[in-house]
């Protein structure tokens, strides 16, 4: 049996008790279903379930389970080590799931898995959620929120100074650090596309004053070549962590919180 009918059979195995898409080797959308955020991880699953509801994702679980198949669980796909997809195995991609219930009321929130990317302290593949209930805080009518890069020779002196800032930063800020090549998107100059950088995105959820107060000292330190940090009343951060390529070279990143946040990593 081939590799392409290998995938189909399985597919067809599962088809009756799932509701949700079914993508093998072979079908159109299966190349960019199976790629994940760093662009270094290159593995091919036999099958990618693209769940729509909590009934699918049982289900691909009792057909992982029954045939032995190994398995990734895909939230965003950020997983830096490549958690999210298998060689070989089955995919529970939660991608489809995005539902969001808002109660006014109660201040909550409910949000499905496929929405969120980060757990902290959850590692990767440690289980499946597929539901998350939130308690919601009042902010005001924007945010402070934006990236800075710096040259990536600036690199070790402003993460120094990044480590001695950022202890004595307020819960109302959160940054992400990453040293990577500067994303081709229209906000960045070109001149800067595929130019190494390290940048910090930040996010202050607080009195804007009070925010460019805080974020002063960071503007302040070795003349960074891009500052779009400004108040917002949304800001596309997912299009300033656009994905790595292959060819790029390697990608290194970090995150941060400030003190008392929770700090994230990747699913």
């Amino acid at each position: 049996m081939t590799v392409v009918a290998r995938s189909v059979a399985i597919r067809d195995e599962l088809h009756g008790s799932f509701g949700g898409e079914l993508v093998t080797r072979g079908d159109p959308p299966y190349d960019q279903l199976r790629r994940v955020w760093n662009g270094s991880i290159d593995r091919s699953p036999a099958l990618i379930a693209r769940c729509r509801s909590v009934a699918d994702v049982v289900a691909a679980i009792r057909f992982a389970r029954a045939t032995g198949l190994p398995v990734a669980v895909r939230g965003g796909g950020h997983s830096y080590p490549g958690h999210s997809v298998c060689e070989d195995g089955i995919v529970i991609d939660l991608g489809l799931m995005k539902g969001i219930r808002v109660d006014p009321e109660a201040g909550t929130a409910r949000v499905q898995a496929g929405v969120l990317w980060g757990l902290r302290g959850g590692g990767g593949n440690f289980g499946i959620v597929t539901e998350f209930e939130f308690r919601l805080h009042p902010v005001g009518s924007a945010v402070l929120a934006g990236p800075m890069y710096w040259p990536i020779e600036k690199a070790p002196a402003l993460l120094r100074f990044y480590r001695d800032w950022i202890a004595e930063a307020p819960d109302e800020l959160m940054t992400i650090v990453m040293q990577r090549r500067a994303p081709a998107v229209d906000f960045v100059p070109a001149h800067l596309h595929g130019e190494l950088i390290v940048a910090v995105t930040c996010c202050y959820a607080g009195a804007i004053e009070d925010g460019e107060a805080v974020l002063r000292p960071l503007r302040g330190f070795g003349s960074p070549v891009l500052d779009l940090c400004r108040p917002s009343r949304t800001w596309p951060t997912r299009r300033c962590s656009t994905p790595p390529t292959r060819t790029a070279g390697t990608t290194t990143s970090a995150r941060a919180t400030s003190p008392g946040s929770a700090t994230t990593r990747s699913t």
